[in-house]
């Protein structure tokens, strides 16, 4: 009871159940639909045979649905809000699907013409759930887990799939295929989604991202209350703020985004590509037509509807692979190795099929061929949910404006309607005329999906949405939508944070040592006496050789939360450095330079009473030493790029003026140096930056420096 009572209370909690339910109602209809097409009663009632084109097109109207879906609701979204448009989605997807299942009951004339009318309303909403559901769940998740909580979602889809075709299966064996009641039943089954969404969807927040761009800041602080807690809720509303000032005048339309000369034209390219290649990685058709791929390797009709629930329930737990990994490597990882796998599963398939069909005249063993053919249909589809699915629908939630990722992510969903009208529509046509060779297109289309991926998609994972953006203002300025060109390839891997628990140990040294310690050395310069004189960049010159052959290897968690620099320092007795970037002339500055030598002063008499006490007693929560380094001068490039580390790309305009991110901030700098603004503190040493006067904030920065109680 304690644990449900903590459930209605932990909104996070909420959202990824709301969510992952939600894309669920997607997975259910790919793994309703493969055996209701085999039903007897069902072709008899529609008035078709098994083999007539008509029955890939009732499958297909369903995306045409999606397509639409996507555009109406993902406006609904951008105009009135996340959450309205969530309730009309599962209204919408909730009423067609009650159409469906009255095609044909007791008066069969109109059946077909009704089994259209219902595929494709509820295509509008299921459409609309996948585009509004990764755009909403994005919003509310960190930067750094945004992967694992999509993935986790289409973990759930999976599993949708799963339970939709269990139900076909076990309803098809215990009534049979000439029963209505055998199609009937998993159609209606599906109310259970949509209905239990709307029952708790009047607790879900709203998007606090999407409050704040349509000026409903109090409402974005509840929200963000709700999800963070206070104190997180109070921080995260301040960037929010700083986002919206930046993006909230400028107005995208879908037009803006399919003009090649429009900044957003770039995104929308890479979405409509992503969407593409996930459509000719040929999984769409193993998901609708399994059954049939199975009986080509050689297996009977029931033995190939049992094979189908088998490779659906090892999709299902392969999928835990993505989620543990989408963060870690990278979405760009995940799609090559995904490539690679179904490209060399596809050629096999190729060869098992055409030996299986053939195994006759080879004299070999059906079974000989067909296990095989089995294990390697198992690791392609396993292979596509980890490299393929979710990251395809994550990257549009992360590489738009706020001011248009719901678009963004409409036309994704718009793509993989169209994408998979024309592949379910085609594949049966493509069975009956190329039979195993089907999979040797579906390999050269992995193929081109690799190369495609490889040259041009740019690594979004584990950075802001504001820092995605940086990539394509500079593949704008580079004139190249190479990755490996876009400022030198930055974009080719994840970035990895300062002190995050998941990176490896030695990348986390080798950052610091490039940024934090040129900055330290440059702020100390002034006192070449002083205790960063003793440190110099060709101290950790071995951390490069280590780092290149374990890069790529090192995957164990770091738990620690003490940076480098920090344990370096305790062990050393060298005092923290605070530098201020002060102009006399302001009166804010000059706040901060009497605010910074009070506090200074404060510690100094401190640790003058601590030489003479118990040190065993000393509590570290009390401030420690530091030196005041105050300097007139703008900063060195360098060191403005580690401030702007420091401070995050929503911060870059209170620092250098009129700035939009990070990159345009260092643009401006190098052109005219006189663009910074004062006063900037920065801690050196733990990676923290104030800017500005706001006292609370500046002895927040000092008084969490640790109190040293073991100097040398």
């Amino acid at each position: 009871m304690d644990k449900v009572k903590s459930f209605f209370k932990d909104k996070k909690a909420q959202v990824v159940l709301f969510s992952s339910t939600a894309i669920a109602l997607y997975g259910y209809d790919q793994g309703m639909m493969s055996l209701i097409n085999t039903n007897y009663d069902y072709l008899s009632t529609m008035g078709i045979e098994e083999e007539d084109p008509q029955v890939g097109v009732i499958v297909s109207v369903y995306y045409l649905g999606c397509a639409v879906g996507a555009v109406f609701f993902s406006w609904l979204a951008d105009k009135y809000g996340r959450k309205p448009a969530l309730f009309g989605c599962l209204a919408t997807a909730s009423l067609g699907n009650l159409i469906m299942f009255i095609a044909g009951l007791g008066y069969s004339r109109g059946a077909l013409a009704v089994m259209y009318l219902g595929r494709v309303i509820m295509g509008l909403g299921v459409g609309g759930v996948d585009s509004v559901v990764p755009v909403y769940s994005s919003e509310l998740s960190e930067d750094d887990s945004r992967g694992k909580a999509l993935a986790q979602e289409f973990q759930a889809n999976i599993f949708g799939l799963n339970m939709a075709f269990a139900i076909n299966l076990a309803v098809t064996v215990a009534l049979g295929k000439q029963n209505q009641w055998a199609w009937r039943t998993p159609i209606i089954t599906m109310q259970v989604y949509p209905l239990s969404l709307l029952a708790i969807f009047e607790s879900l927040p709203e998007s606090p991202r999407w409050l704040m761009f349509h000026e409903k800041k109090e409402e974005a602080k509840q929200s963000l209350t709700k999800i963070l807690g206070e104190e997180e809720g109070n921080k995260k509303l301040e960037e929010l703020g700083e986002s919206a000032q930046q993006e909230g005048g400028e107005k995208i339309g879908y037009k803006d985004m399919l003009n090649p000369k429009h900044p957003q034209f770039h995104p929308t390219m890479i979405t409509v590509m992503g969407q593409v290649n996930q459509a000719l990685t040929g999984y769409g058709a193993v998901s609708v037509y399994g059954p049939q791929i199975f009986e080509l390797l050689g297996y009977g009709t029931r033995k190939s509807e049992f094979l189908t629930q088998g490779n659906y329930i090892s999709y299902f737990f392969l999928m835990t692979f993505a989620w543990l990994l989408i963060d870690a490597v990278g979405r760009r990882k995940l799609l090559l190795w995904g490539s690679t796998a179904l490209t060399i599963c596809f050629f096999l398939l190729t060869l098992f099929g055409g030996l299986a069909m053939n195994a006759e005249q080879l004299h070999l063993t059906p079974e000989g061929v067909a296990i095989p053919g089995v294990i390697s249909l198992f690791i392609a589809t396993g292979a596509f949910g980890i490299g393929w699915l979710s990251p395809v629908w994550l990257i549009p939630t992360e590489i738009y404006p706020t001011t248009s990722r719901a678009q963004g992510t409409a036309i994704s969903v718009i793509i993989w309607g169209l994408a998979n009208f024309a592949v379910t529509l085609l594949t049966p046509i493509l069975f009956n005329n190329l039979n195993y060779w089907i999979f040797l297109v579906f390999a050269l289309a992995n193929t081109f999906a690799g190369i495609w991926t490889y040259v041009y998609l740019p690594e979004s994972g584990g950075r802001s949405f504001e820092e995605n953006q940086e990539f394509f203002d500079a593949a704008s300025e580079e004139k190249s939508w190479r990755v490996h060109k876009v400022k030198k390839g930055e974009w080719k891997y994840m970035p990895y944070k300062k002190d995050g628990e998941t990176q490896p140990l030695l990348q986390r040294v080798a950052d610091q040592h490039r940024g934090i310690l040129t900055a330290t050395e440059a702020a100390c310069d002034v006192n070449s006496s002083g205790p960063s004189s003793e440190l110099n960049a060709g101290s950790f010159t071995w951390l490069d050789h280590a780092l290149s052959s374990e890069r790529s290897n090192t995957s164990e968690p770091q738990t620690g939360k003490m940076s480098f620099f920090k344990k370096l320092f305790k062990e050393t007795g060298v005092k923290d450095v605070i530098t201020l970037f002060h102009a006399p002339s302001s009166p804010a500055s000059m706040r901060v330079h009497t605010i910074l030598k009070q506090a200074n002063a404060h510690s100094v008499s401190n640790a003058t009473e601590d030489q003479a006490s118990d040190h065993s007693k000393q509590s570290k929560l009390e401030r420690t030493e530091f030196e005041l380094d105050v300097r007139e001068e703008a900063p060195t490039p360098e060191q403005l790029k580690t401030i702007l580390e420091y401070l995050g790309p929503s911060r870059a305009g209170v620092v250098v003026k009129d700035a939009t991110g990070s990159s345009d901030a260092m643009r401006k700098f190098n052109a005219t140096p006189q663009v910074f603004q004062r006063p900037v503190t920065v801690d050196w040493n733990h990676g923290r930056a104030v800017a500005g006067d706001d006292e609370s904030e500046i002895m927040k920065l000092i008084k969490t420096l640790p109190k040293e109680t073991d100097k040398v």
